[in-house]
């Protein structure tokens, strides 16, 4: 018995060392690690450069916080811009980390464009880790079952459909168009995937008079601009 809480499904095996590419468990068998500690260890095992690398900085100092300047990783995050072409650089712990900051600066670009409730298309069947908001923009209601509620603000469209995706988008547009220029909720219309693409090709609903109105879109279907 283990007091490691049961938060994955392991398989029998326990590794003790590793080289290169390749790892050797408790009996001495041999496996060629494709798995890679799940992208963490794209360096291998025991390089020998990596390995002193470690030791030397372990010797000086492990830790200090981001409340004080570290020297080192000012340097990585310059070589890192140099190489990408980036202009800043974010360092995190883990995947779900990264795409919590990156659900963070996408709504705050958002604010800052004025959109009252910015949203994010997220593909379904995805995984993108699990906090909360990693969790909630994940499409399998497998791992998000126990968990609710979960933090609304995702439109899922299916993998390798960038129609559905221009759909979701517009729809979106649209949306937000409505609810800015809608003195009531009375105003607000609720439009199923045929209207959206309707909208999307004409520049509103072609379905009634009426929710042209609602859509603000232009008396003689032109489209209007699009959003950035």
């Amino acid at each position: 018995m283990t007091h490691v809480m049961n938060t994955y499904a392991r398989l029998p095996v326990a590794f003790e060392r590793g080289e290169g590419s390749w790892l050797w468990d408790a009996n001495g068998k041999r496996y060629l690690d494709a798995m890679a500690g799940v992208a963490v260890c794209g360096l291998g095992h025991g390089h020998p450069r990596y390995v002193a690398a470690l030791r030397e900085q372990v010797g000086k100092l492990v830790h200090t916080s981001n409340l004080y300047q570290i020297t080192l990783q000012e340097k990585l995050a310059d070589r890192l811009a140099a190489i990408s072409g980036m202009d800043n650089v974010f360092f995190c712990n883990s995947g779900c980390e990264a795409n919590e900051a990156a659900i963070k600066l996408a709504r705050l670009y958002g604010h800052k464009k004025n959109v009252e409730a910015p949203a994010i298309v997220v593909l379904e069947k995805a995984f993108h880790g699990r906090t909360i908001a990693t969790l909630s923009a994940t499409g399998s209601r497998k791992v998000q079952a126990g968990f609710e509620p979960l933090l609304a603000g995702f439109v899922r469209v299916p993998f390798d459909d960038l129609e559905a995706r221009r759909i979701a988008a517009w729809w979106r547009y649209w949306w937000s168009s409505c609810r800015a220029r809608a003195a009531s909720m009375s105003a607000m219309t609720t439009i199923s995937a045929a209207c959206a693409r309707s909208a999307m090709r004409t520049g509103g609903c072609s379905c009634s008079m009426r929710c042209k109105a609602a859509w603000g879109a232009p008396e003689d279907g032109s489209r209007s601009s699009t959003p950035a």
